[in-house]
Parts: C-alpha cells; sequence; structure tokens
C-alpha cells in the first residue's frame, strides 16, 4: 500500500517544509519540471527547464498546471515518475497548486486498491505570512534594524492601499514588492480553495500553520501516522473465498472445488482463504467473516448449489466502502440458478466434468489476473 499526499495552499504557508520533514521513513517527494525562471527561493521539488524542453516532457497521460493562473508558468507532473514513484516508496508527496489537477489525480489513482490519496491544503492568514516573507527575504540581504523598521512600515502602507514612498533603495523595494505579491497570491489561492468547496472533490485535510514548527511538525505526523497503520509495501493479495460448504454426500465435491479456487488464486498471484481455516478458527463465526472480508483485496463468490449464507456474506463483500473498485467476484457452475438481488450481477459460470476441476482454477486465474492488471498498480 502507498500512501500519495497532494499538497496545495497558500506561498509561506509551510510546502517546502513539509516536503523536507516528510521524506523520511519509506517516503519521497516527486520532482516537477517547470517553466519558471530560477530565482534565490530555488525548491528542491522543482526542475526548471526551458519552455521547448517542457513541451518535450508532456504525454496525454500527465497532469499539467499553470500557478498563477494568469502566468505563463507551467508545471508538469509525469504520471510515469509517479507510478514508478508509487510503487517503490510508502508515502509520495506532491507540492500540487491547482485544485482542478488535484481532483484529476485522485480520479485516476482512486481506481487503484493499494494506493490510497490524500489531499492536504496549507493555510496561514496575511498578517502570518507577511512578517514570514518578510523575515525570510531580509536573511538573504544585510538589513539593519533602521531599515528593517521602514520596511515593515512601508509593508503595512501597502497592505492598506497607501502609497509608498520614493525613497526606498532597490534592495528594500524587492522585498517590499516581494510581500505585496505574496499576499495577492495568497487571497487568490484563498479563492481558489473557496471555489474547490463547490465540487464534489474536496481536500481531505486543512492546516491552519499559525504553529511554531515543531507543533506543525506534530499534526503532519499525525496525518501520516493514520494512513501508515497496517501499511505494508509487499503486503501479500488475498481473496477471500465465499462457498457451500455442506457435510453431507457434497462435501468431498465442494472441497475439490475450494482446492481449484485456491489453486487459481494462487497462480495469479492471490493468497486464498475461507472462513473455516486456522486464522479464523478461534473467534465467532459472524465477526470471523466480516473481518476477513474487510481485510481481504478481492472476495470470490461461489452460488452454485446455493446456501442462504453464501447470500448475506455476498451482501457484505459488495457494501465494502470503495465505489472504485470492485470487491467481490460471483462465480458459479453453468446454469445455476441466480436469485433476483444479484441477478444484474455478472456471475462467471465455469464448467467440470468428473475429477476435472481445471476450468475452475483457470475461471478464477483469469479473473483475478485481470483484476491486478486494472486495479493494482
Amino acid at each position: 500500500m502507498s500512501n500519495l499526499f497532494l499538497i496545495d495552499g497558500v506561498p509561506g504557508s509551510g510546502k517546502s517544509d513539509l516536503l523536507q520533514y516528510c521524506a523520511r521513513d519509506g517516503g519521497t517527494f516527486l520532482i516537477k519540471p517547470t517553466t519558471k525562471q530560477v530565482d534565490l527561493n530555488k525548491r528542491e521539488d522543482l526542475m526548471y527547464v526551458s519552455e521547448e524542453e517542457f513541451n518535450s516532457m508532456v504525454t496525454d497521460d500527465d497532469f499539467v498546471y499553470k500557478y498563477p493562473e494568469a502566468s505563463n508558468i507551467r508545471y508538469l507532473i509525469k504520471r510515469s515518475t509517479l507510478d514508478e514513484k508509487l510503487r517503490k516508496y510508502n508515502n509520495v508527496f506532491v507540492i500540487v497548486r491547482s485544485s482542478d489537477v488535484i481532483s484529476a489525480i485522485k480520479k485516476v489513482y482512486s481506481r487503484y486498491y493499494n494506493v490510497k490519496v490524500v489531499s492536504i491544503f496549507l493555510y496561514c492568514d496575511n498578517e502570518q505570512l507577511k512578517n514570514r516573507t518578510i523575515k525570510q527575504e531580509t536573511e538573504k540581504k544585510e538589513i539593519n534594524d533602521n531599515r528593517l523598521k521602514r520596511i515593515k512600515s512601508a509593508v503595512n502602507a501597502v497592505t492598506k492601499g497607501e502609497n509608498v514612498a520614493d525613497d526606498y533603495s532597490k534592495e528594500e523595494l524587492e522585498i517590499i514588492h516581494e510581500v505585496e505579491k505574496r499576499l495577492n497570491r495568497n487571497n487568490e489561492c484563498l479563492r481558489s480553495y473557496i471555489t474547490s468547496l463547490r465540487t464534489s472533490e474536496k481536500y481531505d485535510y486543512v492546516l491552519i500553520n499559525d504553529l511554531n514548527i515543531d507543533t506543525f511538525h506534530i499534526c503532519i505526523d499525525n496525518i501520516i501516522r493514520k494512513y501508515n497503520v497496517n501499511n505494508t509495501k509487499n503486503k501479500q493479495l488475498s481473496a477471500f473465498v465465499i462457498m457451500p460448504m455442506p457435510d453431507n454426500h457434497e462435501g468431498a465435491h465442494f472441497y475439490r472445488v475450494k482446492e481449484a479456487i485456491y489453486a487459481g488464486a494462487k497462480r495469479a498471484g492471490f493468497e486464498a482463504l475461507r472462513q473455516d481455516d486456522k486464522q479464523y478458527e478461534q473467534k465467532m463465526i459472524y465477526q470471523s467473516i466480516k473481518e476477513a472480508i474487510q481485510d481481504a483485496t478481492i472476495c470470490i463468490v461461489d452460488l452454485t448449489n446455493t446456501r442462504p449464507n453464501c447470500y448475506f456474506e455476498a451482501g457484505l463483500a459488495f457494501a465494502k466502502e470503495n465505489s472504485n473498485i470492485p470487491t467481490a467476484f460471483l462465480i458459479a457452475e453453468k446454469d445455476t440458478k441466480i436469485e433476483f438481488d444479484l441477478s444484474g450481477v455478472t456471475c462467471n459460470s465455469y464448467v467440470y466434468r468428473p475429477n476435472d476441476y481445471s476450468n475452475i482454477e483457470t475461471t478464477v486465474e483469469d479473473l483475478l489476473k485481470k483484476f491486478k492488471e486494472e486495479y493494482i498498480l
């Protein structure tokens, strides 16, 4: 399982600090090509390229956006690079300055069973942003206390819409204009965030970063820890098997059916489990079935010689909360009558001959291989 963290936010809200802090313990961040000119605020997550080079990199599968939207500066998120990092790392962090692109990325990756997409919006108010920007910019230049007071006075005048005097040095004006630019972008970013609330794809978390650095890191840690629970990168794919388990003369036949399902699942790279396997024997039967269905990558439901318990367990499987990914496949012997509750769901028929259960193996193998191709990154 990989977690894909998409980070949006206003300038100076802590995005770069978040990347540096989070790219540890099995994490990494994505480097994005951009047409932005290199400046003193060069970021680690950006690759500065020419317009021509940028255009040569873009494919139809990639994500491109402008920030600010009215500018000509473009940013590129390479789908192939992102796929590669998600296959390798537990946590991947990407700064995305576009709510539309965040929605597009969520739409693409929400269809993968082994990827969890989490969007975070960072914000700080104008007063915090103003003070942080002044501090950042003055640290780059030799600014004494008297000049710092003049700069703060000028910034306060600008934020109130007042005119600034003409007797400022070039260095001072650069700082004043940088603060003004960031405040304008702050307001633009906030408007973009408010607009995004009207869509179905909202941010999962909003952090108002008016905190000290240690408290900010604690907030980020809490979010990451939530999604790292039981997060094993190479976790075995599993198929929970729902099927008749008779104790009469049919028992031997359905034992062979179970073996065939297990064999087909193994060939597809899945570990097949049924309720009567040892790991579930010590629990109450309903609780063990419910937990097994929730934990499984996919369920295989055999409706042959239908039992009420099979339909009940099939209902639990289809009720799992993941509308973008199949949660169960139905199989049954050819000509099995399917009750009306599931008559609209595709049921994959199999044929077996006396002492030949190979068709069941092939049916299960094909279903699970197709599932892996479409829903496992």
